[in-house]
């Protein structure tokens, strides 16, 4: 079966990097973040895993209620390995699309995606809660399945960082998993979706 990630590609052919990630960088002892499946050893089942439990459907839903436009800039926050980012940019070929995680695990897979199916994108090495980017440097900030992985210390700063670089008419689009439903209610049937916007800087 054919990869999601190798849909037809734009004719762009340069993939960028903030900080160029490396799949060869040495884990640390105790990761100041959660990689994408826990483990580093594990990283390569996470996109088969995201296939399975059907997060492709998910990602639409937040790319389609975004309303993104050519010229828009574009922050996905805890990109993973770049499925939403890439995203964005094959939906709209003309935003200018960035994707922000601390793991440069996840980046460089999400860098290799990219170049693979020919699409420009920005991979940046850094925390939601301490975004390195100007005021008002994006016209959407994207979240998908990311808020509740940040220690929950972190998350107020993460929204207030979300707020400060949005543009004056620029929206935040969230979608996770609602805490306090039951768990017995499954994980799709928890999720919790938000469109903030116009948002005030």
């Amino acid at each position: 079966m054919p990869d999601a990630d190798d849909e037809q590609p734009v004719n762009n052919r340069r993939t960028t990097f903030g900080r160029q990630p490396s799949m060869e960088d040495p884990p640390t002892k105790n990761h100041p973040y959660l990689p994408a499946m826990g483990k580093d050893a594990l990283l390569p089942l996470y996109d088969p895993i995201l296939r399975l439990i059907g997060k492709a459907r998910i990602d639409r839903v937040v790319v389609e209620q975004a309303g993104i436009a050519p010229g828009d800039r574009v922050l996905e926050l805890g990109c993973g390995t770049g499925s939403v980012s890439l995203l964005v940019k094959r939906t709209v070929p003309g935003a200018a699309v960035t994707g922000l995680d601390p793991d440069p695990r996840s980046l460089a897979r999400a860098a290799h995606k990219a170049q693979r199916a020919g699409l420009t994108v920005t991979w940046d090495q850094g925390f939601a809660q301490e975004l390195p980017y100007p005021r008002a440097s994006f016209d959407r900030v994207l979240s998908v399945l990311v808020l509740h992985h940040i220690d929950p210390c972190h998350r107020a700063g993460a929204l207030r960082e979300a707020r400060r670089v949005l543009a004056p008419e620029g929206s935040l689009h969230l979608i996770d998993i609602d805490d306090h439903a039951p768990d017995r209610r499954g994980l799709l049937s928890r999720m919790a979706r938000h469109g903030h916007g116009p948002s005030s800087s």
